[in-house]
């Protein structure tokens, strides 16, 4: 894969079969070819077209955004107004722009203690009181939260501006974990919601796998944090933001992804944002048309379709081939599948690499304050079933040649 990130930073050096790249492969990705020359072909025969080239509205285009509000209510099965939406240049430009408007240097960010490396480097690098939260198989353990908070709540500034209405921040990624695949329970959400109302935190809800999801009997994913924070209760406050992007639905070289808000951010995100100019409002235009066309949907379908097809081969797999003692979470939506080898994880990377070329994403690297060293994510998103099946052979047999030479 040429001039990219992947290459650029030496994920497929010398044919190395890569399994902790988070994208989709170019077998799925070839679609996104006449898909984009179509809709850019629709979108730019539109009366008054050449508008797409000036700045764009702060909150998005607005025939995008309506566009926008009906496909996340449609594969939601829950509505979603046009109103709260607005448009970023992805979910990492919405977590910057959220970060930079309400939060500065020492404040707390209250996050899952194994997440997206990513967003937690970031969040590092501003110099936040990182406070990691254990989770277990129901997501986010929001009685360990709790506890947490109410250790820290007199440390929270006192005096805030109006423009910087939340205490604290709370990161989390409540469907479809990454790494873990876990999904944050009802009751949990519920909790969640009633704790952030109490102290006045903002929820960051990454939510960019919720609609990567197939479920022979649920037509529709779990539902999202940001419907639990219901507008018609008393207490209301505005607590969650739901960050959602077209990198993981569609292709990452877009750069485009969207907020859902509540009022109370919308508006301070018009006054005092850097969003105020909009972001790539060319894209926009171009995204509204995918969106019309119906090509979002069916490329949707399909990609949710063949995901689903690659989680049962390797479910299958680890079920034939790895030993009793290595559990394995196989979720119905996301790019991952979390495996715990028993093992350390670090060290067999190595062997899969040297052994078999082929590289694995051991879990420590994703963990905010050490732990998980025997814990493992592998990516289903970017080779086919065999590639896939192949590799979780080779990775068995070396897991229990490790194990074997530790007990003799």
């Amino acid at each position: 894969m040429a001039n990219c990130y992947y290459s650029e930073n030496g994920y497929f050096r010398d044919g190395l079969v890569n399994f902790s790249v988070g994208t989709v492969g170019p077998d799925i990705m070839n679609e996104c070819v006449e898909m984009f020359a179509k809709a850019t072909q629709h979108r730019l025969s539109q009366k008054e077209c050449t508008s797409l080239f000036q700045y764009g509205p702060i909150q998005g285009d607005a025939t995008l955004l309506q566009q926008l509000a009906q496909f996340l209510t449609n594969r939601y099965g829950d509505p979603v107004d046009r109103d709260s939406l607005i448009t970023t240049a992805g979910a990492t430009s919405g977590l910057i722009a959220i970060c930079n408007l309400f939060f500065t240097a020492a404040d707390y960010v209250f996050i899952s203690d194994v997440s997206y490396y990513a967003n937690v480097s970031y969040m590092k690098h501003l110099a936040y009181n990182i406070v990691p939260v254990p989770i277990d198989e129901n997501g986010m353990i929001i009685d360990e939260l709790q506890k947490l908070i109410e250790n820290l709540q007199n440390s929270f500034p006192n005096d805030r501006p109006k423009e910087k209405p939340y205490n604290a921040m709370v990161y989390i990624i409540p469907t479809f974990q990454n790494p873990t695949g876990r999904c944050l329970s009802e009751d949990r959400c519920q909790k969640l919601i009633q704790l952030a109302r109490k102290h006045k935190l903002l929820i960051f809800a990454d939510d960019v796998a919720n609609l990567i999801y197939y479920d022979d009997v649920n037509e529709y994913p779990p539902k999202r944090l940001f419907a639990y924070d219901c507008s018609d209760d008393a207490d209301y406050y505005g607590n969650v933001i739901s960050c959602g992007s077209f990198s993981k639905l569609l292709c990452p070289g877009i750069s485009k992804g969207w907020l859902e808000t509540p009022k109370r951010v919308l508006d301070l995100i018009k006054s005092h944002s850097p969003l105020s100019y909009g972001f790539n409002h060319y894209m926009d235009g171009i995204m509204d048309s995918v969106i019309t066309l119906g090509f979002l949907d069916n490329y949707l379908n399909k990609l949710n379709l063949t995901l689903h097809k690659r989680k049962i081969a390797v479910k299958d797999a680890l079920i034939k081939h790895m030993p009793d003692y290595v559990t394995f979470n196989v979720p119905k939506g996301g790019y991952f599948v979390w495996i715990d080898l028993d093992v350390n994880a670090e060290e067999i990377e190595k062997l899969c690499t040297e052994r078999h070329q082929f590289a694995i994403f051991p879990a420590r690297w994703s963990a905010v304050k050490g732990g998980y060293e025997t814990h493992i994510r592998l990516a289903v998103s970017y080779y086919n079933e065999d590639v896939l099946t192949d590799a979780i052979m080779k990775l068995a047999a070396i897991v229990k040649d490790y194990k074997s030479k530790l007990l003799n």
